[in-house]
């Protein structure tokens, strides 16, 4: 090892063994000041991310003949997000109900214009037993229920109210195709949007809570 490696190696050690020094609480402080510092990275990322998604749609979106200023002020759809007010209504004529958020690069909402499709799943789960415990493996995914809406439609489905601002998808499912509630099985929502402006593709996947 390089003797200009030691003395940044050396800090960090002496840094590490600090955190346990002054006991139990001082090294909880400093896990606590990690995970925060993780989670704001984390944030950081995600962020960075969308506006990275932002910038490749706006660079599609340039071959239209748009002028520098109104690119750079043009709200285009970064990412989509399944809202968990998303669920299946169980009943005589059982549906699902998605809640979509689209997002611009700055993580608010925009409209959008395009293709949205939308899947509803039953994946099964196996355990699996590696010796030093069990783990989960996908199983097989069944489809229960998908639809599609084109440009006007999408557009019929656009909300804003006491809930927020969404898009809002309706789809009847087979009451014969749903497990029962109480099934293994995991119910999940896969959405998929077309943007018309900018070409670009965007998925989300969320699996429903056991209720």
């Amino acid at each position: 090892m390089k003797p200009a490696t030691l003395i940044p190696l050396a800090a960090l050690t002496a840094a590490l063994a600090g955190c346990t020094i002054g006991g139990s609480s001082s090294a909880s402080a400093e896990n606590d000041r990690l995970r925060k510092e993780v989670a704001e990275l984390k944030t950081r990322i995600t962020e960075l991310e969308q506006r990275n998604a932002e910038l490749e749609a706006k660079l599609a979106a340039a071959e239209g003949g748009l002028s520098p200023e109104a690119l750079a002020a043009l709200p285009v759809c970064a990412k989509i997000e399944i809202d968990p007010l998303s669920r299946v209504e169980r009943g005589e004529s059982p549906r699902l109900t998605v809640y979509l958020k689209p997002l611009d690069g700055r993580g608010r909402f925009v409209q959008i214009v395009g293709e949205l499709s939308i899947h509803l799943r039953g994946v099964t789960t196996t355990e699996t037993d590696i010796g030093s415990g069990a783990a989960s493996t996908p199983g097989p995914v069944v489809p229960i229920a998908d639809t599609t809406l084109r440009s006007t439609e999408l557009r019929e489905a656009y909300r804003a109210g006491f809930m927020g601002t969404h898009y809002v998808v309706h789809l009847p499912v087979d009451a014969a195709a749903l497990p029962p509630a109480d099934s293994s099985i995991r119910l999940e929502i896969h959405a998929t949007f077309t943007d018309a402006v900018t070409g670009q593709r965007h998925e989300a996947v969320y699996t429903l809570p056991k209720r």
